[in-house]
């Protein structure tokens, strides 16, 4: 027994030895890498001897059971094998083996040494089979197991896998499928008197990668049969740069509509283009060149020139094909991307090689090597006369598949020369489309599919077969709290979800079939009932060949408890999210996972690559239980959704300030990341301030929290954190004290007039790795020292008056082509000079339409500041508006774009910062500091020839301007005045907004726009703009309704609200503006005044629909100007008592409002 330990040990240290690369003997020594490099004349047999005499253990070795612990030169291995293993040793090419039970076999065929190993795994109901190679001679091999069927109507199964080395585990050759795997069940067919009918066959792989058997050659047959022809090299086989001195034409030259007859030198052609073809000439590897009615543009990308050409047939079918003139010899993909305009999710993608130019376009159509979509299919991609289709440019990255035909009448061309295997071992390989899979349910016992096919074919399977448990979509929800399973196709691959709930708790696992060569992760997010706890789980999605049991064992997958799941669940429902996303940086990582880099070097930051544009990502908001949102989508569209549905707190810069005592959210854009700021106070008093990045960029962030006090005798406190993702749950952050913790009282020093002086600012950090928290206490400066009337005046028109008007100043309009108006003067004559030479394009009204398809430019001239309103459109379909302030005060701005749609589509708006007009435009365009939206996007809202847009200007108030009313003053609930509610709550004005969440809950009503189509009495409480608003609708006893808006006074700002019905025909829509007074206004004065909407009954059918009224109410911040306040000034005056006695009958619903009351009309 002790010497069967020694020997097991020795043969284990013989071993590592082997593997490390080591040689057992002494006095030999292998020769270096280097020496082997420098000494290039040996000849072939010379190299051979060096791997002859390299250290080897028996194949044997490798096998479980094995029992031969033998090693020693490559050489000698055949000499032992012949003389120990004579029992289980087989000559030739042609193998058969009928055993049911797991075999052995050495096998000696060309001088080569191969392991045949069958292994029958009865506890998994699976058998492996498998053939590796010693490499005693440098030939590659192959091998091909077929299995016969006997029975009729069933066809023979086929497989065919490249021989491996003995120095790979068997084992991980079984995990990895990399080898025949099949289900026992899938081998009755075979199975005939105990005996399986299977072959095995051997054949070596020539030069061109080609098998004899392939071929259709006998192996043992003459090898001057078998590929003479020898392939061509790599170096003959990539494509030739051009030299720059050599004579090109224009690629122009081949579009007949378009022939351009320039010949030149190859280094001249760029500037021809740009200076002849600027109108179809395009830079960056992405273009939306939509137009039916142009075929041909030039791309620039890359130092290199693209053709890109679009051609209908006569009988409807489009062709589109992209060509490389060959500047360089980089080797280039595109991908075109064609999307439905019925349904968003349905795009079909089309993927190719770049050819040379000097290719014909005809053959290129006759060989369908390029995107062919049939004229049914057109119809679907056109969209008012545009074509719905996106192009994008990528070098070629190829990889070599590992996995081979299945069938040995499919090979490669014999024009293609033979690929290089990757230099990554690691790198997971690709199927062939033509090799055999099974149904990825095979493996789920309630629902066991046992189809059998090419890969290529799996995806139209799953489709027909199991379509009510297909997804086409990364995000699923899973909210049945069942066994679930699903089958998800994304990126042309196949994905398997698996949910199991037991008594004990739950598993989810995701695999993937690994049709692609894509790595993929897995995140899930669970959110409790209470929408308050949520946790996230993310783990790599593994190989379908991968046991659950293994997965389980090594935590690579959701797994959870029964007592923890039960917070989750309600009514037998789960809030249960996942995502599927591709990772592309070679590592598993989430969505919004945090990346550490390796190492600290600086310049590796920086070669980092951030998130894939296209990766699916939750929005930020989601995890904010007073603002839940649902949205889900990529990293490109995530900017426009939270410019049309978080808008009201959205902001752009790193520094803000943040004085509310209540709960507060905001989204902040900085520098090309996208930040989630959250405010949150408990029950019991703390109050906790955090900022997490989205996880857009992989730079570092940090954000520092300042307290100032107005007593000169408390210090002010300073907060440092680094920035978290947002896939940190916030109660985690919370409960580690991660970010600003203080309790209410200790808070109090910081208040100056009943507002917390708190700003936040956010930078990015300069040095790598995680930095510890700092709380510093700086010196408070203390109350300014009391200054006299005529300094007060003084200090004043320094902070907030105009700048120097003697400094030098340019035209605004020298920035703009068409116009490069090269005046030059003082500040104080700009004004004089905007005026006097450019009145055509000058507006004076912080409020204008911009209705004009094309290019457009104004000039506004508004509270002694000029700004610069341009709106442009690109040649890829993108339109731009932006506008820019020349600096003459120091006051900020800001502007809003509104888009004003119909019945049919919503009202959009979108708010940015007004910048300096030093700001180049196009470095604004690419910064998103502007609107950016397609041409596709903007068709809703586009009336013919007119665009119903408005852009409006506004300052950017100050905080003493926004100043609200003492929090601590005594109000009612805004209810009483409703006889239908009656509430007799009576509380401090800061309690109220709680109040109102915990006992009206049913009549609460969040944002600025909402519906009331009940034809009877009905009331509301509305939370908007940090502000509490009563509204109600009153239907008086002669049939009168009267609907009114009131505010709170939760601040200083003044309200409107609008009111719309919606008529069957649009001519008879009705759009009435208001002012929304204070809520201690009567009802009885209003209505009698007419100051809020007052319609009859009877003057109600053209709007009531199914018995339901179609009308909409929205409430809007009014920002008055100086020519606003004296022209829209409020008529104070008494009403004549005729109008006050006029009877409530006798209303006078023409259409027309009183101007009196109404001096503005606008949609919302």
């Amino acid at each position: 027994m002790e010497q069967e330990e020694i020997d097991e040990e020795a043969r284990k240290q013989r071993k590592r030895k082997i593997d490390a690369g080591e040689d057992t003997r002494e006095g030999t020594a292998e020769p270096s890498h280097l020496e082997r490099k420098d000494d290039s004349k040996k000849d072939t047999e010379q190299e051979e001897d060096v791997k002859m005499s390299c250290m080897v253990t028996c194949p044997l070795y490798q096998v479980p059971k094995g029992t031969c612990i033998w090693d020693g030169d490559l050489r000698d291995l055949k000499k032992h094998v012949t003389g120990t293993h004579t029992d289980i040793l087989r000559t030739g090419w042609l193998l058969s083996c009928n055993s049911l039970q797991s075999k052995v076999l050495l096998i000696l065929y060309n001088e080569e040494i191969f392991l045949y190993y069958k292994c029958c795994d009865m506890k998994q109901g699976m058998m492996y089979v498998a053939v590796q190679q010693a490499g005693i001679t440098n030939s590659k091999y192959r091998y091909r197991v077929e299995f016969f069927a006997l029975e009729a109507g069933v066809r023979n199964i086929t497989y065919s896998f490249r021989t491996h080395s003995t120095r790979e585990s068997i084992q991980d050759i079984f995990d990895t499928r990399r080898c025949v795997a099949l289900d026992v069940d899938r081998l009755k067919p075979f199975i005939i008197n105990n005996e399986l009918h299977m072959t095995v066959k051997l054949n070596e792989i020539n030069s061109r990668g080609r098998s004899d058997v392939a071929k259709g050659k006998c192996p043992t047959g003459d090898d001057s049969n078998v590929y003479s022809e020898q392939g061509k090299s790599d170096s003959e086989a990539e494509e030739k740069e051009l030299e720059m001195s050599s004579t090109v034409t224009c690629p122009m030259s081949k579009i007949p509509q378009q022939m351009c007859f320039w010949v030149g030198m190859a280094a001249k052609l760029e500037e021809h283009v740009v200076n002849t073809h600027a109108d179809v000439s395009w830079r960056g590897p992405v273009v939306g060149y939509n137009s039916l009615n142009a075929d041909a543009l030039l791309i620039l990308f890359n130092k290199e020139i693209f053709l890109y050409h679009r051609y209908i047939s006569k009988s409807g079918i489009m062709y589109v094909t992209v060509q490389k003139v060959g500047m360089t010899n980089q080797k280039y993909t595109y991908t075109m991307e064609a999307t439905a305009t019925d349904k968003e999710t349905d795009m079909v993608t089309f993927n190719f090689r770049i050819k040379m130019i000097t290719e014909p376009f005809k053959d290129v159509f006759h060989s369908r090597k390029c995107v062919v979509i049939s004229a049914d299919q057109l119809k679907l991609l056109i969209k008012n006369k545009e074509l719905n289709m996106l192009l994008r440019i990528s070098v070629h990255e190829g990889r070599v598949s590992d996995v081979t035909e299945a069938d040995s009448s499919i090979g490669h061309d014999s024009t293609i020369s033979p690929k290089k295997e990757p230099r990554d071992s690691d790198i997971e390989t690709e199927f062939d489309r033509n090799f055999l899979s099974t149904c990825p349910l095979l493996k789920i016992a309630g629902r066991r599919c046992a189809w059998v096919g090419t890969v290529g074919k799996l995806e139209q399977h799953v489709i027909q077969t199991h379509a009510e448990i297909v997804r086409r979509h990364p995000f699923f929800s899973c909210s049945a709290a069942e066994d679930n399973v699903l089958l998800i196709l994304l990126h042309k691959e196949v994905f398997l979800y698996c949910r199991h709930i037991s008594d004990t708790g739950m598993y989810a696992i995701v695999q993937k079939v690994g049709i692609t060569n894509r790595e993929y992760t897995c995140r899930v997010v669970l959110v409790s009932v209470d929408n308050w706890n949520i946790l996230t789980f993310g783990f790599p999605v593994s190989q379908i060949s991968k046991p659950f049991q293994e997965l389980l064992d090594a935590g690579k997958c959701l797994a959870i408890n029964k007592e923890h799941l039960e917070q989750f669940t309600l009514n037998d429902k789960i809030g249960m999210f996942v995502a599927i996303k591709v990772v592309t940086d070679g590592r598993l990582a989430v969505a919004g996972e945090e990346r550490k880099s390796v190492g600290t070097s600086h310049q590796r930051r920086k070669r980092e690559a951030p998130q894939d544009s296209d990766s699916t990502i939750i929005c930020p908001v989601s995890k904010i239980p007073e603002r839940r949102c649902n949205w889900v989508g990529t990293l490109d569209s995530l900017r426009l959704h939270f410019t049309c549905e978080h808008w009201g707190i959205y902001r752009s810069g790193p520094i803000f300030r943040c004085g509310s005592f209540q709960n507060k959210v905001l989204l902040i854009l900085f520098n090309q990341e996208v930040f989630l700021y959250y405010k949150h106070v408990t029950h019991t008093g703390i109050v906790y301030a955090v900022v997490q990045q989205v996880g857009v960029t992989n730079k570092e962030f940090k954000y520092t929290i300042k307290l100032r006090a107005e007593d000169e005798t408390v210090e002010n406190i300073t907060f440092s954190f680094k920035t978290e993702k947002t896939s940190e749950p916030l109660e985690i952050i919370f409960d580690a004290r991660r970010c600003m913790a203080m309790t209410d009282e200790s808070l109090i020093p910081f208040v100056v007039k009943h507002e917390l002086n708190m700003t936040v600012k956010i930078s990015e950090t300069d040095a790598h790795g995680d930095r510890p928290t700092v709380v510093t206490k700086g010196v408070n400066m203390g109350k300014k020292k009391k200054m006299r009337p005529h300094q007060e005046e003084k200090a004043g028109s320094v902070a907030k008056g105009d700048v120097k008007t003697t400094s030098a100043v340019t035209c605004p309009l020298l920035k703009i082509p068409q116009y490069s108006c090269d005046w030059a003067g003082s500040l104080e004559d700009l004004e004089a000079h905007v005026i006097r030479d450019h009145a055509s394009i000058l507006e004076q009204s912080y409020e204008f339409e911009c209705g004009a398809l094309e290019h457009k430019v104004l000039l506004i001239l508004l509270n002694k500041e000029i700004f610069l309103y341009c709106k442009y459109t690109s040649p890829g379909g993108v339109t731009y508006v932006i506008v820019q302030q020349v600096g003459v005060t120091r006051e900020k701005y800001r502007y809003a774009v509104s888009l004003c749609g119909d019945q049919h589509t919503d009202h959009i708006m979108f708010e940015f910062d007004v910048n300096e007009i030093a700001e180049p435009l196009g470095k604004a365009f690419e910064s998103g500091k502007c609107l950016a939206i397609r041409r596709e996007r903007l068709q809703p809202y586009i009336r013919g020839d007119w665009l119903v847009m408005v852009v409006k200007i506004q300052k950017v108030l100050t905080r003493a301007q926004t100043e609200g009313t003492h929090m601590n003053s005594a109000v009612t609930c805004p209810l009483l005045k409703v006889s239908e509610h009656f509430c007799t709550w009576v509380g401090k004005l800061g309690n109220l907004e709680e109040h109102v969440e915990d006992e009206h809950g049913d009549v609460l009503s969040r944002g600025c726009t909402f519906g009331c189509d009940s034809l009877t009495n009905k009331a509301l409480l509305v939370l908007a703009y940090d502000e509490i608003f009563l509204y109600y609708k009153y239907i008086s006893q002669i049939s009168v309704m009267y609907v009114i808006v009131q505010q709170v006074g939760l601040t200083n700002r003044k309200y409107g609200y609008a009111v719309e019905l919606n008529a069957n025909n649009d001519e008879d829509d009705i759009v009435r503006d208001f002012n929304a007074y204070k809520i201690t206004e009567p009802f009885g004065p209003t209505f009698n005044y007419r100051t809020c909407m007052v319609i009859p009954i009877d003057n109600l059918g053209p709007y009531i629909e199914n018995g339901k009224l179609a009308m909409s109410v929205g409430i809007h911040e009014i920002h008055y100007s100086a020519k606003d306040t004296v022209e829209s000034e409020p008529d104070e005056s008494e009403p004549d008592d005729s109008e006050a006695d006029e009877s409530e009958s006798d209303v006078d619903f023409d259409g027309k409002e009183d101007e009196r009351l109404n001096r503005s009309t606008r949609k919302f």
